[in-house]
């Protein structure tokens, strides 16, 4: 049957030919070989046909095996047990899994064409242990209308035990562009279910079947608020807490202030308008009454972030650079940035000639932001951790109850951990030596733990306890966490 069926699908190439193979048609004397030739032909390959379908059904069978394969492996996972087997301490270089990658020791195992691996995490600051959080599962061929088999099985077994798979509205994984076909995601309950087939220019198709357990959703999620509402002193949105302290304390002698601190640093079409303003307080720092001075001072130095991006040379920047040197601003020329950078001279008067006011602490928290190094170069060295440690303990030492004082141990945690974190750095690492941060790292270690342990204490509700507890974990478990926060890199 499967030739005749060729034999009806075959094309006809001539009008010869359909008439012979009408029916009741006759057929010439001259055309009976040529006939006999047709359907020689036609048989022969009906028979071929028989042969084409053994291998697509050998590739059905096979891609259904696959797909059966990481089914079992996906229903066999054990969350929350620890680690077994062939596992690494996961650094994330080069990778787009960053959060997972930098957080997670990973085990991996290969049966065949299917590779798995299994990712745990220490999520619980005060009893940390490592625990199954994330699986993955991949599957390269160089056939991707294969893979797509292999995807559709799959999907169609989530579908019926999750409902419809859709097209996700976010990603847990920093999702490169144009690579990924075929995405989709499932909820169920307790986990995030993720299917994509990575198009990779560098080599095979592959199919990846990605599940990431609740907490480790709960985790990403809490590091991303945490992130995003760090206190900042450079937040280029403007509109900060500290920018509504200064407009209430400035805003009845300059009403125009409120609406440019309000405004982000990336607002160029107020550039004009906000340089205008800057001098106006500056001009104005000697005659203010004397409590306001620190405040105009501290609202002066935020304006300056707001004038745009300042050129190497143009008659308006060169007007407006020396009228601002009159009051002591300086800048210097950033050619990596093809920018004129800063130097925040302001604060350090502000430190200097008003230690004792309310907004002294604000200034002591910006220069701590920049690592004590305003020059955006690294004129100060690399290792900022070593100013920031010294210059945080001595500020914790004279001001006890600060206001700002859970920002201070902060600040010294990060500084902290970042030296411990340079001691575990990875040969292939381009910029550290780890060798140079082995004395004392131990030490470092015990500090940072130390460090954000009083900011959970001194300020529990705070984004920077959030992310304090997710650091804890790994600090006790002398896991590195990749901290750079205060290490310069210029290039």
């Amino acid at each position: 049957m499967a030739r005749w069926k060729t034999f009806d699908r075959l094309p006809i190439l001539h009008p010869a030919f359909d008439r012979a193979l009408s029916p009741g048609a006759c057929v010439p004397r001259w055309q009976t070989p040529v006939m006999l030739i047709l359907l020689s032909c036609v048989l022969s390959c009906g028979r071929q046909s028989d042969l084409a379908e053994a291998p697509q059904k050998a590739n059905l069978a096979e891609a259904e095996q696959a797909a059966g394969a990481m089914w079992t492996g996906f229903q066999s996972v054990a969350w929350d047990t620890q680690p077994e087997g062939r596992c690494a301490e996961s650094g994330g270089e080069g990778s787009y899994w960053r959060f997972a990658e930098e957080w997670s020791y990973r085990c991996s195992e290969k049966r065949g064409l299917l590779e798995e691996q299994r990712f745990y995490y220490a999520f619980h600051p005060d009893a940390p242990a490592l625990r199954l959080e994330q699986y993955r599962a991949f599957l390269e061929h160089s056939s991707e209308e294969w893979l797509r088999k292999v995807y559709g099985l799959l999907a169609g077994r989530l579908d019926r035990l999750f409902g419809s798979g859709a097209f996700p509205e976010s990603y847990f994984f920093v999702r490169p562009p144009g690579r990924w076909s075929h995405l989709l995601s499932w909820h169920s309950g307790d986990h995030l279910i993720y299917l994509s087939i990575d198009r990779n220019p560098e080599g095979n198709p592959k199919l990846t079947l990605l599940v990431c357990h609740h907490h480790l959703l709960e985790a990403q999620n809490a590091e991303e608020i945490a992130e995003r509402t760090i206190r900042k002193y450079h937040d280029p949105t403007g509109g900060t807490a500290l920018d509504r302290r200064l407009a209430d304390a400035l805003g009845t002698l300059f009403p125009d202030l409120p609406k440019r601190l309000e405004r982000g640093a990336h607002d160029r079409a107020a550039a004009a308008e906000n340089a205008a303003l800057l001098l106006d307080l500056l001009n104005k720092q000697t005659t203010v009454p004397a409590q306001l001075r620190p405040a105009l001072l501290l609202a002066a130095d935020r304006l300056v972030d707001r004038l745009g991006a300042l050129e190497e040379s143009s008659p308006e920047w060169d007007a407006l650079s020396r009228n601002l040197g009159d009051y002591g601003l300086t800048f210097k020329y950033s050619p990596l940035g093809s920018d004129w950078v800063y130097q925040h001279d302001l604060l350090r008067v502000l430190l200097q000639a008003h230690a004792e006011s309310e907004w002294a602490p604000e200034a002591f928290l910006a220069l701590m932001d920049h690592g004590f190094d305003t020059s955006d170069s690294c004129r100060e060295g690399s290792d900022s951790f070593r100013r920031v440690i010294r210059h945080a303990q001595d500020f914790l030492r004279r001001h006890p109850n600060s206001p700002v004082e859970p920002f201070i141990w902060f600040g010294l945690a990060q500084a902290y951990e970042t030296w411990w974190s340079l001691s575990k750095a990875s040969d292939s690492d381009p910029y550290v030596d780890r060798s140079e941060y082995q004395q004392g790292a131990e030490a470092a270690r015990a500090e940072a733990i130390k460090a954000y342990e009083k900011v959970r204490i001194l300020a529990p509700d705070s984004a920077e306890s959030s992310y304090a507890a997710l650091r804890l974990p790994r600090l006790k478990l002398g896991l590195d966490t990749k901290q750079r926060r205060f290490f310069c890199i210029y290039d």
